[in-house]
């Protein structure tokens, strides 16, 4: 048969139509939308085409633009990773992207856990704790008590029945139904390709391949796994099989446990019950630093026994008496020691005035006792200032006792700063006393009418609806057991899956697992082993015993199936490649040992005048952008606070695009992916601190004052 030069595509001849048919069919119809718009335009005189005009138009509309920019990208980067050796990046790419996700999920849940235990989310600075009891001593909350297991321990808001009713509904449809059908259909997948896997090797009984592939997510599911796995011959069978019982189970209850860790319970505040059975707010109280047994003498309207109260903590009730908070006085409303910044000995008082007027005259009794001492126990004339007036006394002193308790600054204090720490914690009588010098003594708490003691205090201290506001929020005991079991629940469904997807050669080809599938293959194992007349007459109950008694379950496998058909395994592709890179690895080395010293001579060989004078021109925008780079990493390194990690990946990328010539598409496909991974880890740093003496790193939003002590000199 002799051959011409036409050609021809399904008995039609090109020659046939003009060089304009051979035009690709979008451009054949941008051209035709052009066309038909302009002569619309030239039939209402208000346009004058031109060729020159249309062409220009349509070569800068949108579309084309578009187009040609996506078209330009992807064969940028296919031609960047062919030259780099990998061809199927694409491909490369999803395989990664399907290993990956699972992990970066997983790990966003155990990044979950230090979230929720930190102490900062849980309310410590109100009476009322989490559990809503009341307490008031030297410890903290323990969130892991078992006192609030079911108690909302991490809420918030102040919602109104309607609305907190409408969030725990929509949480429970949500997150309750919603996940647990996810988990579901999540199951029903890696159930089913963990069957499939186990089937290649092993027969499963009807009943197994029933439960997991026409029965997923019942309890009747898990009621026929339970029964049929003894019958499972492996061990790794059995193991998956007892995973998919106890996953199944969970799933089951998943729905039940989202809505036991969440929900919402009334706003409530703190109150203590009065000796008259009334309750008063318990930031009306505070604690006691001292009591005047004589304050009549200061003035008439003080009683006898003055209590001299510390002020109120500025952020919420008094609650850890360990801790400065308990005594607001001598945390922040102090008068200022002004000699450190002039040579004035003058305190400013104005700086002892907290927004009750209590720390004014406290500061003034702490003044009073280190001048004249405690006790009444000296015989002499005084003055007291009075918040600015001055009292003349008559002998004796003053009649003070001063309270102290396990606080944490008594270690720190200094005697002869009295107006920074209150004075008498290691006062001395004449004979060489320190009555006050007990760190075991029960603070008092009083409002100026009513006190108590701690003990006393915590028994009548209440927490009370305060009105008709609610919270909603979770409890932490359960949320952190769903959390950890749905972790554990996402790894062992991982590691089920993984290990189909790497071992099985039918998912490798692509025989999925679903319901038809399934239909089909149980139909023709069943057809096959119930072989006898009249069954088609059975029914459901005499065919149930048929496979139960006489089959003893019947048995269901593909080790049957031809394997010739079959794509090896992607663990043996793994395999393979590895023993390929194995086998090149010796070459590489060589190659590798030789590099040095072969670039070495042809260093030495090279007139080098002649080489960089070539060099350079042909390398001047990369040269450059290494320079820069280079500048960049040093910038980091002097302690500019650039971030380190960045910097590097940009000398790396640069560096990759100055010297790989071999790859000129491929070594931008490098440098951009560096960029990219250096943008990523701008937050994490590391970051360079540094002085004449010290040099230090950083990690993401650590804050240098609080981490360096040298830094906080500066």
């Amino acid at each position: 048969m002799a051959y011409t030069n036409k050609m021809a595509y399904v008995g039609v001849e090109l020659d046939d139509f003009e060089p304009e048919s051979a035009r690709s069919t979008d451009d054949r119809l941008d051209q035709s939308s052009m066309k038909t718009l302009l002569s619309s335009k030239i039939q209402g005189g208000d346009y004058t085409p031109t060729s020159s005009i249309l062409h220009w138009t349509h070569r800068r509309s949108v579309k084309y633009l578009w187009r040609s920019f996506r078209s330009n990208t992807k064969r940028f980067f296919t031609q960047g990773f062919a030259e780099l050796g990998i061809p199927n990046w694409r491909h490369n790419v999803c395989q990664c992207a399907i290993l990956i996700w699972p992990l970066l999920f997983i790990g966003a849940l155990v990044s979950i856990l230090p979230v929720i235990t930190s102490k900062r989310l849980f309310r410590d600075t109100d009476a009322c704790q989490p559990d809503s009891g009341f307490s008031v001593g030297y410890g903290t909350y323990n969130i892991w008590s078992l006192a609030g297991f079911f108690q909302i321990t991490l809420g918030f808001g102040r919602l109104s029945f309607s609305a907190a009713k409408a969030l725990t509904v929509s949480w429970d449809i949500i997150l309750g139904r919603g996940g647990q059908a996810l988990m579901v259909w999540v199951s029903y997948i890696v159930y089913s390709k963990a069957l499939v896997r186990s089937m290649e090797s092993s027969p499963v009984t009807y009943g197994s391949f029933e439960a997991i592939t026409l029965q997923g997510g019942t309890l009747v599911s898990l009621l026929k796994l339970s029964r049929d796995f003894v019958t499972n011959r492996t061990l790794r069978a059995r193991l998956a099989m007892a995973w998919m019982i106890v996953s199944g189970i969970f799933v089951l209850a998943f729905q039940t446990l989202i809505s036991a860790m969440a929900g919402y319970t009334a706003n409530i505040e703190s109150y203590v019950q009065l000796p008259s059975g009334s309750m008063e707010p318990y930031s009306s109280f505070s604690t006691v630093r001292y009591i005047i047994h004589d304050a009549h003498r200061i003035n008439d309207s003080l009683t006898r026994d003055f209590m001299v109260r510390t002020s109120h903590a500025q952020y919420g009730d008094t609650v850890h008496l360990g801790y400065g908070d308990a005594d607001a006085c001598e945390l922040q409303w102090y008068p200022r020691d002004t000699s450190e910044y002039s040579n004035s000995t003058v305190l400013e008082w104005s700086d002892a005035a907290d927004p009750w007027g209590i720390c004014d005259f406290y500061w003034h009794v702490s003044e009073y006792g280190f001048k004249y001492g405690f006790l009444g126990l000296n015989n002499v004339s005084s003055t007291f200032n009075n918040s600015g007036k001055i009292i003349h006394l008559d002998p004796p002193t003053l009649d003070i006792r001063a309270i102290f308790w396990n606080e944490a600054w008594l270690s720190d204090m200094n005697e002869t700063k009295w107006y920074y720490w209150p004075y008498g914690f290691n006062w001395e009588t004449p004979s060489g006393d320190r009555p006050f010098h007990n760190t075991s003594t029960s603070p008092i708490f009083s409002d100026g009418e009513y006190s108590y003691d701690l003990e006393d205090l915590n028994l009548n201290g209440k927490c009370q609806q305060l009105d008709t506001s609610y919270k909603w929020g979770f409890s932490f005991l359960v949320l952190f057991i769903v959390i950890m079991t749905f972790t554990v629940w996402c790894l062992g469904m991982y590691i089920l899956w993984l290990d189909a997807w790497l071992n099985s050669r039918f998912d490798r080809a692509g025989r999925t697992m679903g319901l038809h599938r399934a239909v089909l293959d149980l139909a023709a194992c069943m057809n096959q082993d119930v072989d006898e007349g009249g069954r088609e007459m059975m029914s459901n109950g005499e065919l149930h015993d048929k496979i139960r008694k006489g089959l003893n379950g019947g048995q269901i496998t593909y080790e049957m199936l031809d394997e010739k058909w079959l794509p090896v395994s992607r663990r043996a592709v793994l395999d393979l490649w590895w023993l390929d890179k194995k086998q090149e690895w010796p070459g590489k080395r060589e190659k590798m040992r030789r590099f040095w010293p072969e670039t070495k001579r042809r260093w030495q060989e090279t007139n080098k005048k002649e080489f960089l004078k070539r060099w350079i021109p042909a390398h001047k925008y990369t040269l450059a952008l290494f320079l820069c780079s280079l500048g960049f990493l040093a910038a980091a390194l002097a302690g500019t606070h650039a971030p380190l990690s960045t910097a590097m990946l940009t000398v790396a990328g640069s560096a990759t695009a100055l010297f790989m010539d071999e790859a000129p598409k491929g070594k931008w496909v490098v440098f951009l992916f560096c960029a990219a991974w250096g943008a990523i880890l701008i937050p994490v740093g590391p970051f360079v601190y540094l002085d004449k003496h010290h040099y230090a790193l950083l990690w993401g939003t650590h804050d240098a004052y609080a981490k360096l002590h040298w830094w906080y000199n500066e």
